[in-house]
């Protein structure tokens, strides 16, 4: 977005739909659930908050036990595409995804503080577990606080969307 050019180029790609997954080529899959992800929001009674999603990824994580302390180690790297080989969810490799120095893999984690604008006071916070759901289940309540004047229960309890390009779905949640 550094150029005029290049600004019409980029524009000159957009569709009003999302192209079909051949477009982006790899053998795309589906991403089963998520199994290792949790998070929690707290707010004290002085206005203080916090929003911690933890993950060791699958089950287990990498399957390796630290002998000294028993903690079982994530298996994060494997968030990382590898040339020619899908991750242990199923997805294939990304070539902006690969791993490099000082570089982090791509995750859905989305742990949020949201702060009042004019007067910088904490708002809500919010977070999720779920895998690639994380973002839609955090977006939707944000979206609907800050633009509906929703409450927090109100935003999270509405039924909700969920797309990810792969599969080439929408998913509906009525959240009765």
């Amino acid at each position: 977005m550094t150029t005029h050019k290049y600004n019409q180029w980029i524009l000159s790609k957009k569709t009003s739909k999302a192209q079909k997954t051949e477009y982006y080529g790899g053998n795309l899959q589906i991403n089963p659930e998520d199994h290792g992800t949790s998070h929690v929001s707290v707010i004290d009674e002085y206005g203080n908050g916090v929003s911690s999603t933890s993950t060791i990824n699958r089950w287990f994580g990498a399957t390796i036990q630290s002998r000294k302390l028993g903690i079982v180690w994530n298996d994060e790297m494997d968030d990382f595409s590898t040339p020619g080989q899908s991750n242990g969810f199923g997805f294939a490799p990304s070539k902006t995804n690969f791993i490099q120095p000082k570089k982090r893999p791509m995750s859905s984690m989305s742990p949020m503080i949201v702060y009042h604008q004019n007067s910088g006071k904490l708002k809500f916070v919010i977070g999720a577990s779920g895998g690639s759901k994380i973002i839609s289940a955090v977006s939707k309540p944000i979206v609907r606080v800050l633009c509906f004047n929703e409450t927090i229960k109100q935003a999270i309890d509405a039924p909700s969307l969920h797309n990810q390009f792969t599969p080439d779905q929408t998913q509906y949640e009525d959240n009765v």
